[in-house]
This record gives C-alpha cells, sequence and structure tokens, in this order.
C-alpha cells in the first residue's frame, strides 16, 4: 500500500489527544511506506497501534530498543516516549492508527493485549481490508463515524487478539472444516498437512499447540460425541453407529466409549431412556 493519512479534524495536531468524551475515538489513520526518510520522535496522548506489513526496522520504546519485523503489531501507550527511523528504499511498510477514548484501556484489556511490547501476528491477509475501511469512514465522516470506526477498531483489535495467542499461526482452518465434514471416513494424517501446505510432523505439532490435543484425538471425540447423540435420539444397533461415525468397528466404538465416558454405550443408551 502507498503512504496515505486521514485525521478526523483539520489540524493534524489536534488529532493528537486524549478525549474521554466518547467510548471510542479514532483520532487518525494512515499507511506507511519508504518514498521517502524520516525520523518520529514522539510522545503520544492517544494509543499509537503499528501492523508491519513489510521490512523492519529498530524502535526505541523507552529507554529500550526493539526489532519489529513484518507481521508484528506494537501498541503503544499513551505518554510512552518512542524513536525510530524510516530510511528510504528500505522497503519498509506498515499500518498506524490512533485512537483514545473512556473505553480504550478496557478495549485492550478485554482482548488481552499487552501495550509496549512487539507482539507476533504473522501476515493477516484480510487486515489491510480493515485499514481501507478504515480510511473510507474517515472520507465519508458522516453522523455514523463514530460508531463505525469504533467497530472497526475493535475487530482490528480482537483479530490481532487471536493471532497473538497462536504466535502468529494460522488457525488450521481448511483442515478443521475437513475433518467436520468427513469425520465419518477415513482421515489421514497425510490429508490434513496437504491441505495446510505444511509437513505432516509440523502439522502435528501445531495442532497440539493450539486445541491440547493431537489431531487423532480431536477426531475420536468428534466422532464419539456423535455415537452419543445416535444413541440418545435413535434406536439403531451399534453396529449401524458405529458405521455412520467413522469407527467400522461397534466393539472398537464400545472400548473408545467407555474409555472415554465411563460407560459402555448400551448401558448409556438405557439410562437415557
Amino acid at each position: 500500500m502507498k503512504a496515505q493519512s486521514y485525521f478526523n479534524s483539520i489540524d493534524e495536531r489536534s488529532a493528537n489527544v486524549c478525549d474521554m468524551s466518547r467510548s471510542i475515538i479514532v483520532n487518525c489513520v494512515g499507511v506507511a511506506d519508504d518514498r521517502v526518510s524520516f525520523h518520529n520522535r514522539s510522545v503520544r496522548n492517544d494509543y499509537y497501534i503499528m501492523y508491519h506489513i513489510g521490512s523492519g526496522f529498530d524502535i526505541r520504546i523507552k529507554d529500550e530498543t526493539f526489532f519489529i519485523e513484518k507481521g508484528d503489531v506494537l501498541i503503544i501507550e499513551p505518554g510512552t516516549e518512542y524513536e525510530y527511523y524510516l530510511c528510504k528504499d528500505s522497503g519498509l511498510n506498515y499500518l498506524w492508527l490512533h485512537f483514545t477514548g473512556s473505553n480504550a484501556k478496557n478495549l485492550l484489556d478485554k482482548f488481552s493485549i499487552e501495550v509496549n511490547k512487539i507482539h507476533k501476528c504473522g501476515q493477516i491477509s484480510y487486515m489491510i481490508d480493515n485499514w481501507r475501511k478504515m480510511f473510507g469512514e474517515f472520507v465519508n465522516n458522516d453522523e455514523y463515524f463514530y460508531s463505525v470506526t469504533e467497530a472497526l477498531l475493535t475487530d482490528i483489535i480482537a483479530t490481532f487478539s487471536r493471532h497473538i495467542k497462536t504466535g502468529g499461526n494460522k488457525k488450521l482452518f481448511k483442515s478443521l472444516f475437513y475433518i467436520h465434514e468427513n469425520f465419518r471416513s477415513k482421515i489421514t494424517l497425510e490429508k490434513l498437512s496437504e491441505l495446510e501446505s505444511i509437513s505432516q510432523s509440523h502439522y502435528r505439532a501445531l495442532f497440539k499447540s493450539m486445541y491440547n490435543q493431537s489431531p487423532t484425538e480431536y477426531i475420536l471425540d468428534i466422532r464419539l460425541r456423535e455415537a452419543k447423540k445416535l444413541l440418545e435420539e435413535t434406536e439403531e444397533t451399534l453396529s449401524d453407529i458405529a458405521l455412520k461415525t467413522g469407527f467400522f468397528d461397534e466393539f472398537y466404538m464400545s472400548k473408545q466409549f467407555k474409555n472415554h465416558f465411563g460407560i459402555t454405550p448400551g448401558r448409556y443408551r438405557k439410562e437415557c431412556k
């Protein structure tokens, strides 16, 4: 994206304010690129979000220097001194936004985002669209401006929070959707890792770190919950239920069911009646 800047007032200096008159106020928003060099040293009165979509650089926050790179997000707290340099033709590109309001701190606390700290979010493809929507609201600047920009900012913060919790890793949506659509059939680790375009070992480790169980355990849990539902709602035989839930063998299903729920399928069905 090329450099753009939008302010909610004619005077850019008046956009640097701590304003508690509304819940959330987005003071200004934009994108910086490397067409020119500049030195930014400041102490803002509002919160400052930086999301990097290009090359990285050093930034000093108070008396500590950090390296912020592509896929990182940083939110600087009001009253915090910071300093960084932007070099021409460095490949640097970042989205920025300043906000204030009586609910500004609560918003960050709600989504557990620490300020004055580099967070690994990874590349979020649709985040640029969120910024563009924000640009559009500054251009329109109608009676809905504050309501819509607050909603957009909340979406941005929530999205960052989700990605921060996974260290910038993707959520494995493709393979999870595949599991829920195909748990009645045989599912292989090879197929799941192929859907996410990563190795089987990486997929297994990533899945475990995100969901606290292996892909096999996750699939087993889905099958057992479906078997439990069929036991409650139908009169189908254990053999038919096993076939419909991906076990293919009623004895194996019964063994797993008892291990998981502490009761056999037959006994569970009797107790449900």
